[in-house]
């Protein structure tokens, strides 16, 4: 296949999306013994980030006809492809964010088999130089009134079991320490500071955070679990009662 093939080489619709479809152009690379894809998968430094973008970029490789990231030529990208597969996720009505997510992909793929010898210099600066797409959307969600987190807060201490205690904990965590649900729900007992009344925890990116913690209620978490190891706010176990 030639990369000046460019007719051919038009991104088709996947699964849900509208509009006129194109047979399979980009086929898998059975010599090359590194995927560009795969590398810059690895070259990511959370689980769940290499999670999202495999997911994305075997999204996009169905749009370029193929079957999934690994049996797709990613060498044989070029910058109309990538504006291509840009306006297909924009009339399917994807946000602005989750487009220039695909685009980061599409450019750190690109990368990765430039520096892999499977794509030219110039094709791959073509590829850098897209732009990200602009927009606004409304942020997601809201504050919640000060009513909401009192009836919050009085169903836990309605629930006289150690899961009122927990899921109380983790409310106040949330609440008075700004985390973000992934980071308080991975927390440990050996994140607890309690000289300094504060949590250690680790923050988007891997990078490292405190919050000063509110002190009652975590200490009643603490309690439920006692010495034993794991994460703070994990299931609560119930003993088994014999009939």
């Amino acid at each position: 296949m030639s990369p000046d093939d460019g007719q051919q080489l038009l991104p088709r619709s996947p699964d849900g999306f509208s509009g006129d479809t194109r047979p399979p152009v980009l086929h898998g690379d059975s010599v090359t013994p590194v995927n560009p894809a795969q590398a810059y998968l690895l070259s990511l430094n959370s689980a769940r980030s290499r999670q999202t973008m495999a997911s994305f970029l075997n999204i996009v490789a169905g749009m370029l006809g193929a079957g999934s990231l690994q049996d797709c030529s990613w060498g044989a990208l070029r910058r109309h492809h990538v504006l291509a597969i840009i306006e297909l996720l924009r009339d399917a009505g994807r946000a602005v964010a989750t487009v220039n997510t695909y685009l980061s992909a599409l450019k750190g793929v690109a990368g990765e088999a430039w520096m892999l010898k499977l794509m030219d210099v110039e094709s791959y600066q073509h590829i850098r130089a897209v732009r990200q797409v602009r927009g606004s959307t409304l942020p997601r969600g809201r504050a919640l009134k000060r009513e909401e987190i009192r009836a919050l807060f009085a169903v836990c201490e309605a629930d006289r079991g150690s899961a009122g205690l927990r899921d109380a904990a983790l409310l106040a965590v949330i609440l008075g320490c700004g985390l973000r649900r992934s980071e308080a729900v991975s927390l440990s007992y050996e994140d607890m500071l309690p000289g300094e009344r504060a949590l250690r925890g680790t923050g988007k990116g891997k990078q490292g955070a405190a919050g000063l913690c509110p002190g009652r209620r975590l200490a009643a978490s603490a309690a439920v679990g006692g010495s034993d190891p794991g994460g703070v706010t994990r299931r609560t176990v119930y003993p088994h009662t014999p009939a």
